[in-house]
């Protein structure tokens, strides 16, 4: 006779993950298929929430240089750039490292494939370079804009506009990350 187990319904399953943390859903996550799928589901979504906290704090910080030369045009100094700069860029650091942690036990897991494996791979060789891979993307396409399609424009690693795009797309509701 089976006896009914409610640990292998998908619902409960996603209910436990959500509130667990990355080292914890790492161990659970060849228990079964089915809590593989429910963890990479959720591991998905977590990397989804790191993007767009990433892409916000980038336009909050962008917002923040562009009123600090619209209030001082001619008389911006250094230590002004960097009293706006630091507390986001502590910010935006943690939240790559969360989202590049997340993304390195999808790797660890067997959870991407292709390119995006590709891409992570990138990004985790990157940060421990001490870099966040994504962050000069604005430069780039400010760069390309200002200056047209260069050879050192075009020299930039492809994951930088994916990424870009991925954000954006997901931050104003277009398509989903994966």
């Amino acid at each position: 006779m089976h006896k009914y187990n409610p640990l292998e319904l998908p619902e409960i399953i996603a209910n436990i993950i959500r509130n667990l943390s990355l080292h914890d859903i790492n161990l659970l996550c060849w228990i079964n298929y089915t809590w593989y799928k429910e963890i990479q589901q959720e591991l998905r979504k977590r990397c989804k929430k790191q993007m767009i906290e990433y892409y916000k704090i980038w336009e909050k910080a962008e917002k923040e240089y562009e009123e600090l030369h619209k209030h001082q045009p001619d008389c911006i100094t250094a230590c002004d750039l960097i009293n706006v700069g630091n507390v986001l860029n502590r910010k935006m650091r943690l939240i790559a490292k969360e989202q590049i942690l997340i993304e390195g036990y999808m790797l660890k897991n067997g959870m991407v494939f292709g390119q995006e494996k590709e891409i992570v791979k990138y990004n985790i060789k990157t940060f421990l370079k001490n870099r966040i891979p994504w962050q000069c993307e604005n430069w780039i396409d400010k760069y390309k804009f200002k200056y047209g399609n260069s050879e050192e424009a075009d020299g930039w690693d492809f994951s930088i506009s994916i990424h870009q795009r991925k954000c954006y797309d997901i931050f104003h509701g277009g398509s989903d990350i994966f």
